[in-house]
């Protein structure tokens, strides 16, 4: 780290008025013509930067900083010989680089000069300057303006400026001018080194399988707690889903003591009334070779393993209404799965990244029609990880284990959220399962989306661009309806076949495997919180508190239980809403939008708070007597849902 004092620079003698145009280039002559008249600038973003009318020329080994403000302490740092990056300490980042065509960046020169190759790009990246202003880049010593980017509400930007064949070869300035959120200036001047196309030194291939380079050589480096906006909403979007998920299984509970299907399984599953074949069960389509010994073996399965995890025999019982339809031809899930995952691994050389947006959806559409083809997935990126060495640092596992969540999650908490299959005899079945694939989808891709979007923070990297996230949610949705679809035709045409393609019962985690799966709640969390907020008490407590409604559940049965809370405590949906509507107040509060790292680190942790509490409270409130079913009642769940859909899709902003 160069530690870099700003040059503080009096405004007297500058201009405040606009001398040359921002909305059309403008040529060499009239920029040099404007320093000619003028002494110095450091306000009108329409020109460079300059003083005692000469522009910066810094050397390679000292950039050089110009802003209004008084000093201040600013930091450049060089990130993997690739990006150089001024900060400080309240959230303002400005980072440039070089990069080819396709993306992928070059490195600096030994005394720190950018290096880019004509035709290519230098991308500048900032966060924390002024919302919806402009931020310009020149490059000199002939001053030309390579562009003016807007910033966006959250003071973003980033923007690919292209260095033409015009631009001569051999040593350059570039100099990046832009507001902070007080509307100072600020001005960071690099050393340039263009030189001709193909000229670039070709880097040795690396001595593996699989020859590439490493991401953290060629992505961007991110680090969440300079992204307070989206570590927040992160934070916020992870409270509201668990609780989602939490008062689904509870209603699971409920619904089960009735002899209601509420999910996929529940331990009266027999309850349905399925005793006659459907035209499914007495057709072809299941019949294939070896059905018989696939289906006792995946009734098996989940048993043997239940006693020692509960989410293991879950996922392996996910994919039951496939087999119902396809009986051992449901394995062309699985292959397709594994190809896909094969594909992600030679997309990203090995390496633990994401691939293609388009491979990564199709991978999430098959994960979400059973979660055991995601599963597998998971293990076959995870595994060439580690075949080929491509585990490098901490971060790695972090983002292995992100991958894993995201390939595994999105049908087990579409099965909490709303039944993934409902019984016909169920009352008012019609109206229950149209909300079943409005409401449910949308949550579902809300969440993976979020997951999907934690990948950047988990691995350190810029790997999941805005575009693949809005990606990932609409083939999510996608997905998520086509399940349901499947589902309806699995209970209606095949009901004998889906009471036998998975087991009546599921056998419930031993006390003690529970201990120990909630010690390691503990410590995953506490892992993969360390980059979003470091290790304080706040990360400590919010720890204990998302896990301890997992050790509370252990003890659930010898609970009291209060009906009179179990009526006013919120459930469901209602409360998604409101721990969303309370998460997003709260974290306007502590983190607001422009926090510097230190805030992020300590405040975040208690956006968790909340939901966890609500979390443990629920257990003594597990039955009871239920608002009444009424207009009322269906006319404000569809005014919350609304409102809901409205801020997960980023179109409403309470606070």
């Amino acid at each position: 780290m160069v530690p870099t004092t700003s040059a503080g620079v009096a405004q007297s003698g500058t201009t405040t008025a606009t001398t040359l145009p921002l909305a059309q280039q403008v040529s060499t002559q009239e920029v040099q013509q404007a320093i000619a008249g003028l002494s110095s600038n450091v306000q009108d973003l329409s020109l460079p930067v300059f003083v005692n009318s000469q522009l910066p020329n810094p050397l390679p080994e000292n950039p050089l900083v110009i802003q209004t403000t008084n000093e201040s302490r600013l930091d450049i740092i060089t990130v993997n010989q690739q990006v150089i990056q001024l900060q400080d300490t309240e959230g303002f980042r400005l980072s440039v680089s070089a990069t080819t065509e396709s993306g992928v960046l070059t490195p600096v020169s030994p005394s720190g000069a950018i290096i880019v190759e004509q035709q290519n790009f230098i991308t500048v990246t900032g966060a924390g300057f002024k919302p919806n202003s402009e931020a310009v880049a020149w490059l000199f010593s002939e001053p030309r303006r390579l562009g003016v980017v807007r910033t966006g509400s959250d003071g973003a930007f980033q923007e690919n400026l292209q260095i033409g064949p015009e631009v001569s070869t051999g040593e350059h300035t570039i100099q990046v001018n832009g507001l902070t959120p007080e509307g100072d200036v600020r001005s960071l001047n690099l050393a340039v080194k263009v030189i001709p196309q193909g000229a670039m030194p070709v880097l040795d291939a690396l001595p593996t399988v699989i020859g590439s380079r490493s991401p953290r050589e060629t992505v961007q480096p991110y680090s969440p707690q300079d992204d307070p906006v989206t570590t927040r909403e992160l934070a916020v979007a992870t409270t509201a889903l668990l609780s989602l998920a939490a008062a689904g299984a509870a209603a699971e509970r409920r619904e089960a003591r009735r002899g209601k299907l509420a999910g996929v399984v529940t331990k009266k599953l027999k309850a349905l009334k399925s005793d006659e074949e459907g035209r499914g069960d007495r057709s072809a389509t299941w019949r294939g070779a070896g059905t018989a010994s696939f289906d006792r073996s995946m009734n098996d399965a989940p048993l043997r393993v239940g006693p020692f995890s509960a989410l293991f025999s879950r996922i392996l019982v996910d994919g039951a209404w496939l087999r119902a339809i396809l009986g051992s031809r449901a394995v062309g899930v699985w292959s397709a799965a594994v190809a896909l995952a094969v594909a992600w691994v030679v997309d990203t050389s090995g390496y633990v990244a994401t691939p293609a947006a388009w491979l990564l959806c199709a991978l999430l559409v098959v994960a979400a029609l059973d979660a055991t083809a995601g599963a597998l997935a998971a293990l076959v990126i995870s595994t060439a990880a580690v075949i080929f060495n491509r585990v490098e640092v901490l971060p790695d596992v972090r983002a292995l284990l992100g991958i894993w969540v995201l390939l595994i999650s999105s049908p087990l908490l579409a099965h909490v959220i709303r039944p993934l299959r409902r019984d016909r005899d169920t009352e008012n079945f019609a109206r229950e399962r149209v909300y079943d694939y409005v409401m449910m989808p949308v949550f579902v891709a809300f969440a993976a989306g979020s997951m999907a979007k934690a990948l950047n923070g988990l691995s350190g990297l810029d790997l999941v661009a805005p575009s693949t996230v809005t990606a990932v949610k609409w083939a999510v949705w996608a997905a998520m309806i086509l399940r349901l679809a499947g589902e309806d035709l699995a209970f209606t045409v095949y009901p004998k076949r889906s009471l036998e393609v998975q087991p009546a019962k599921l056998l419930s985690q031993t006390r003690a495997w529970g201990l120990a799966s909630v010690a390691g709640r503990f410590g995953v969390f506490i892992f993969i919180a360390e980059p979003y907020f470091g290790i304080n008490i706040g990360t400590v407590v919010a720890a204990i508190l998302t896990t301890l409604p997992a050790l509370v559940k252990l003890w659930e049965d010898d609970l009291p239980n209060s009906e009179r809370l179990f009526y006013w405590l919120p459930r469901g949906f209602l409360r998604f809403f409101l721990l969303l509507v309370i998460g997003g107040w709260l974290s306007n509060r502590l983190v607001g939008d422009d926090a510097s790292p230190e805030v992020v680190r300590n405040a975040t942790p208690w956006l968790l708070v909340p939901g966890a509490v609500v979390g443990v409270v629920e257990f003594f409130g597990r039955s009871g007597k239920s608002w009444r079913d009424d207009r009322v009642k269906h006319i404000g769940g569809a005014i919350f849902w609304l409102i809901a859909v409205l801020i997960v899709a980023g179109r409403l902003q309470l606070f």
